[in-house]
């Protein structure tokens, strides 16, 4: 109940003190619980304490080390600190584990963009796409296009992105992608309903 509570004050209220201590309290009755030590690290990331994020990556991973969406979620962390080349290999971990999992793809796609490898980064998205036709894989191809300098590709996505019609459209990922290709202006548009909406 505890960690059900600070994940509404975390990622849906956006109360990240209030999360903490609802996370610390759930931690205490089940120290091996991977789920909570995975949002504790969140917290710790938001808080820019890299060290203390690492901590609960390295419990979370070890604790539960085959499972895809626990592995996916250590993945976001290394994103969120900035370490891209374990958020490539978290990737590629996932990839070798269960190569028709979209997420493995998305995260190789998404640190091989960061890292500067464009083609193999773009390869990944594709795949994620195929996998995950949703507005998350579209948001991830899009931008990776935008990224790598390809406009045109970039603006077919977007206008995939703006007719979906699926429960978890995202403005924020609309933003994302008008950004990859310098639209500021629509970028920032987006990105104001994203946090009217609080999308998470």
């Amino acid at each position: 109940s505890y960690y059900a509570m600070g994940r509404v004050k975390l990622h849906y209220d956006w109360k990240y003190k209030e999360a903490v201590t609802y996370f610390e309290k759930a931690i205490a009755i089940n120290p091996n619980s991977a789920d909570c030590h995975i949002q504790l690290a969140f917290c710790a990331a938001f808080k820019n304490d890299y060290q203390k994020a690492m901590e609960h990556v390295v419990i979370a991973e070890s604790l539960d080390p085959y499972s895809l969406m626990n592995l996916w979620y250590v993945g976001v962390v290394f994103w969120m600190v900035g370490d891209n080349e374990k958020f490539l290999a978290k990737g590629m971990r996932l990839i070798d584990l269960e190569p028709h999992f979209f997420g493995g793809h998305m995260w190789a796609g998404l640190a091989n963009i960061l890292l500067g490898n464009h083609k193999q980064g773009i390869y990944h998205m594709e795949l994620t796409v195929q996998l995950n036709p949703g507005i998350m894989g579209l948001w991830v191809l899009g931008q990776s296009y935008g990224m790598g300098g390809d406009k045109l590709k970039a603006r077919e996505v977007l206008e995939k992105m703006i007719t979906y019609e699926g429960i978890e459209f995202h403005e924020g990922y609309v933003g994302q992608v008008y950004a990859s290709i310098g639209e500021l202006d629509e970028a920032f548009s987006y990105f104001d309903k994203a946090i009217d909406q609080k999308e998470n």
